[in-house]
């Protein structure tokens, strides 16, 4: 590879490394607009938005229900 071909590379690199990090902001923006919209906590929403992208919103209720019964038994006590 010349060092053209590597400048070029390196410059496609920043330049997709740079659209990530834009998307990740306006996802962030949009997280924080639908919590406060809806009163509904930021980590909760990226959360399930994560999940669903990964096709593993089944887990996530799983794990969601064995949170609320490990909350309900900590406040019995």
């Amino acid at each position: 590879m010349s060092s053209e071909q590597l400048k070029d590379a390196l410059d496609e690199l920043a330049s997709l490394k740079q659209s990530a990090m834009d998307a990740a902001e306006t996802f962030k923006e949009g997280v924080e607009a639908v919590a406060k919209k809806h009163a509904i906590s930021k980590g909760a929403i990226s959360k399930y938005v994560t999940a669903r992208l990964a096709d593993k919103l089944g887990k996530l209720e799983e794990e969601t229900s064995d949170l609320e019964t490990l909350l309900n038994t900590v406040s019995e006590v």
